[in-house]
């Protein structure tokens, strides 16, 4: 049976990361982590930079759903932006 992870916190097919519009209509993405630990929120532009800003700071990083993620992946491959945690790219 494959492997997969399922969660509502995403809108882009990547863990915890949620795309969103500026009020002037600019696109960013948004990685948050909120629990009894840990209160963090990071955002880029560029969602290759967001992934290695959320790895430097120990966060997982992973794919969740695939054609969503194909779908925000900007200029990358999907090889590129899958992490540890989450479903892995065979190209």
């Amino acid at each position: 049976m494959p492997f997969k992870v399922v969660n509502t916190l995403t809108n882009t097919g990547f863990y915890r990361v949620t795309k969103k519009q500026t009020k002037s209509g600019g696109i960013y993405y948004r990685y948050q982590i909120h629990n009894k630990l840990v209160d963090k929120e990071l955002t880029r532009t560029d969602i290759f930079e967001l992934k290695q800003a959320v790895e430097s700071c120990g966060f997982l990083w992973g794919i969740i759903d695939i054609p969503l993620a194909n779908e925000n992946k900007q200029i990358y491959n999907l090889k590129t932006l899958q992490g540890k945690y989450g479903l892995k790219i065979n190209e």
